[in-house]
């Protein structure tokens, strides 16, 4: 009875510790479900977005957020298709929204400032975004992200003082490698507009820093040699002009005049010659061979023909030769001469046609085509009179001169040699590419390839 009794009292035991377990000890299922419908939520949202579908992708990742506030990754998500969708006011509400929490850790911070900025970098409101990267360089000086925005921001809005100082930084780690000609044209493009606000001090001392980091920068040196000419002092233009012809001789076309004018105003034309035939022992290129050609029409223009037949010979479609070649027949040549030089450029601008390109994308073509190969759009079939047929794009902005070798290319057309181009690297090529034409097509000058930071 006793055994018995003892058996039932451990029964009930067991029973109601198995009952005290059961009501406070089980797992919670609720993180296990949550985590769960959170997941279908993702994968639903990543097969919206693959199949692009924005506001199936929005909505699931809504419904994350509504589940459970405290994750920061789908605000994250959420803000970056709201950019993406081109709803910029909501995604950066949502990226401040981020910003205000108390809980949020450091890394999580820096990337939702560097996400703020990029939305007001889409949204156009640059100011807005050079202050939300400014803040994140300050409080992580080595967010490389942040500054390489900033570098692009400053130089996109003419600010070449704050663009060099971001550059310094950017490039000042362990194991980074600085550009000195880019600093160097960053410090001539500070120098120019300090000419302009009439600052001649704080001019010469940014052109004297450029040219002590690069040598032979052709944007320092043209800009101190405008410099020196408008100043009346064109005896040390014409010495920084003979500077920038040996620095960069691939671009004799568009030096060599300015080079010309200040040595003849220096009362110096004499030294012009053995310049030039000093650079032509070491490098025979046509743009040398064509400034010599046009010295030597000063005083010999029969010799001067030659030259130009013989340039001609090597470079058909070089239409700056021919328009020398072209002034001197129709100075000095004959009625024949004359008739075969102007049939022999009939056949050259044939060859140098235009074609038609796409409005839409850019596509060029030799023949007039309904619809677009490239955008297979339907009539947008223009003349193609910013391009010759059959060319791709324009060519990527060219500014650094006397360190990477040149490449010749079409150029857009441009004022003949001599009346005055502009100087390289301070004009935009994108936007000259969708310029009217200046004058003659089918022009050819050198192009320098900038090294990519």
């Amino acid at each position: 009875m006793e055994h018995a009794l003892l058996y039932a009292v451990c029964g009930i035991g067991v029973f109601a510790l198995g009952v005290l377990i059961g009501r406070y000890y089980a797992p919670d299922l609720k993180p296990l479900k949550r985590a769960a419908r959170q997941g279908r939520s993702y994968a639903r949202a990543l097969t919206a977005v693959v199949a692009g579908d924005r506001d199936g992708a929005a909505a699931e990742l809504g419904k994350v957020v509504a589940d459970d506030v405290q994750q920061v990754e789908p605000y994250f998500a959420l803000g970056c298709l709201f950019r993406e969708r081109g709803e910029h006011e909501r995604a950066v509400r949502v990226h401040q929204s981020v910003l205000l929490r108390r809980d949020l850790d450091k890394q999580a911070r820096e990337r939702a400032r560097y996400e703020l900025g990029q939305d007001f970098l889409a949204a156009g409101f640059k100011r807005h975004a050079i202050r939300a990267f400014s803040e994140l360089a300050l409080e992580s000086p080595k967010h490389t992200a942040a500054l390489a925005a900033l570098l692009k921001l400053h130089e996109g809005e003419g600010e070449h003082a704050e663009a060099l100082a971001v550059y310094r930084k950017l490039t000042s780690g362990e194991g980074a490698v600085r550009d000195p000609s880019f600093e160097a044209h960053l410090l001539a493009a500070q120098a120019a507009a300090a000419a302009q606000s009439g600052d001649l001090d704080a001019t010469r001392r940014r052109l004297e820093e450029a040219l002590a980091i690069d040598a032979g920068n052709l944007h320092a040196l043209a800009t101190w040699a405008q410099l020196e000419r408008a100043r009346g002092r064109v005896s040390e233009a014409a010495t920084l002009w003979e500077r920038a012809l040996r620095a960069a001789p691939e671009l004799a076309p568009w030096i060599y005049p300015r080079l010309e004018e200040a040595f003849f105003e220096a009362g110096r034309l004499d030294e012009v010659e053995g310049l030039l035939d000093a650079l032509l022992a070491r490098e025979a290129s046509v743009g040398l061979r064509l400034g010599r050609a046009r010295l030597t029409a000063r005083r010999n223009p029969r010799d001067a023909t030659e030259q130009l037949v013989e340039i001609l010979r090597d470079a058909p479609a070089l239409l700056p030769a021919r328009e020398e070649l072209g002034r001197l027949l129709l100075q000095y040549g004959t009625g024949d001469a004359i008739r075969a030089e102007y049939e022999s450029l009939l056949e050259v601008l044939k060859r140098l046609g235009r074609g038609y390109r796409c409005g839409s994308c850019g596509h060029a073509a030799a023949d007039l085509f309904w619809q677009c190969p490239g955008c297979r759009g339907w009539g947008t079939v223009r003349l193609a009179w910013g391009r010759r047929a059959g060319e791709g794009a324009a060519p990527p902005a060219a500014v650094r001169v006397g360190a990477a070798p040149a490449k010749v290319l079409p150029a857009r057309e441009r004022p003949a040699l001599g009346d005055g181009a502009a100087a390289t690297g301070g004009s935009d090529p994108a936007k000259a590419a969708e310029s009217p034409p200046a004058v003659k097509p089918g022009e050819t000058t050198a192009v320098i390839a900038v090294p990519r930071r």
